[in-house]
């Protein structure tokens, strides 16, 4: 519920009528939580979610909710005024079954009031949500046992006090299960920290460093090598690294990513060819999407990659890569990826022509993506549906010179199983009937 009317008392009184509730929202209301200890001291509420956004909810607030409803799993406090300074003579009868806990930009919380709250609500908790929060983490690693023993997934986004060492105080004491790990738009250095030694992340599989702006090769190698290499989503767009200082993997030097199935360096300007080469030769043979949309390589990088390293990839994006070449792209076909399903090319300077000299056949492609590729020829599409159009299922052809009129007369026939298409005509997607009416009317 909204209202910006609606006060402690009032809430008393109305979840008072509500005896049986399991689920609660309030937004921009007036309240501080003292609605709840209002109940009276043996009341209890069956909730077992809540959210509460842009509220004056304070920390005697947040403790009172948790005292009233022992039976909550989902806690989401946004905006809020929370310190958790109360909370160290909280008392509960039992282990809170909370699993779910996001602190969203409370700009009170400290790394002292994040520590006492998790000790309090942490023990079943799987999923912790920090963001956008003045916190830098660095006092975890002197608590003495691990508070939050089942942690699955923690998120950092935005908290822009958060420093590397920050980082490895907080997973060195909460990241033995730690599976997912965010720290999306952090500032995170150079800086290593003395006195770590390892970081124990045995289970992790999920790093994001997206917007890391001050990320680099060092730090990155550095940060992989103490991951337990397990590692299947690595995230590093708009970040600044290069790859030039990736080592090269050999029989005495482990690869550093032997389990990924997914990289994206969407927009890592700095990122060059020789980099590339040397970042998926330290990935194993398990890559099965890559994402390199708007960076400034040529795609050599990719075509000098180890024998059968790409051997796996489904899906390969150069969306807006204006350096790639065509006769490159052809190469990375004909060498490097078998099994691809999905082709991103949108936006680069292909004309098509150079198709023809595919030499072998991609009977996994599904999807063919040619958007904004300002340069294709009508001959030149032709020569890619020749070689890549049997098993199509969709194709984008928007904001080429090829028209919707066009493809029905003169190309539908070369891919006998396309169930979407997009054209300038049609934003859009065709579906399967009018995309095998078109066919038909040939």
């Amino acid at each position: 519920m909204e209202s910006n009317t609606l006060t402690d008392k009032g809430l008393a009184q109305l979840l008072g009528c509500a005896p049986n509730i399991k689920y609660l929202k309030l937004g921009e209301t007036n309240i501080t939580g003292k609605g709840f200890h209002l109940r009276g001291q043996e009341d209890f509420l069956p909730l077992t979610e809540i959210y509460v956004y842009r509220c004056p909810l304070d920390g005697t607030g947040f403790k009172n909710i948790i005292k009233k409803c022992p039976q909550l799993k989902v806690v989401s406090l946004y905006a809020t005024y929370i310190t958790g300074k109360t909370f160290s003579n909280l008392q509960l009868s039992s282990s809170p079954q909370i699993y779910q806990l996001d602190l969203m930009f409370c700009p009170r919380l400290t790394n002292a009031c994040l520590v006492t709250i998790l000790k309090k609500i942490g023990a079943n908790l799987k999923m912790l949500k920090v963001t956008e929060a003045n916190i830098t983490c660095e006092a975890f690693h002197r608590c003495s046992f691990n508070f939050v023993p089942k942690l699955d997934t923690l998120d950092l986004y935005g908290c822009k006090m958060l420093t590397l060492n920050g980082v490895f105080s907080i997973v060195s004491k909460l990241g033995a299960e730690l599976r997912v790990l965010n720290l999306i738009e952090t500032m995170i250095t150079a800086k290593i920290p003395s006195w770590f030694s390892s970081l124990g992340l045995t289970k992790l599989e999920e790093l994001n460093l997206s917007s890391c702006s001050k990320l680099n090769d060092i730090v990155l190698v550095w940060l992989l090598s103490k991951l337990g290499g397990k590692l299947k989503f690595l995230q590093l767009e708009f970040t600044g690294i290069s790859g030039k200082d990736f080592p090269k993997p050999t029989t005495t030097e482990p690869k550093l990513l032997p389990e990924l199935e997914t990289l994206d360096v969407n927009f890592c300007r700095a990122l060059v060819d020789n980099g590339l080469t040397t970042i998926l030769d330290n990935c194993g043979t398990k890559l099965k999407k890559l994402i390199l949309t708007y960076t400034e390589i040529n795609g050599q990088g990719i075509v000098d990659t180890r024998p059968g390293s790409l051997a796996q990839l489904e899906e390969l994006n150069l969306g807006d890569c204006q350096w790639v070449t065509e006769s490159v792209i052809v190469q990375i076909l004909n060498k490097c990826v078998p099994k691809l399903k999905i082709l991103d090319l949108r936006g680069t300077q292909l004309t098509g022509v150079k198709f023809a000299n595919i030499s072998v056949e991609l009977s996994s492609l599904e999807t063919l993506i040619v958007r904004e590729c300002r340069s294709l020829t009508r001959h030149g599409l032709r020569q890619m549906l020749e070689k890549l159009g049997s098993n199509l299922k969709e194709l984008n052809i928007y904001q080429t010179a090829i028209s919707e009129k066009d493809f029905k007369e003169n190309f539908a026939g070369l891919c006998p199983v396309l169930q979407h298409l997009q054209t300038e005509e049609h934003i859009f997607m065709k579906t399967y009937d009018e995309v095998a009416k078109m066919r038909d009317s040939d």
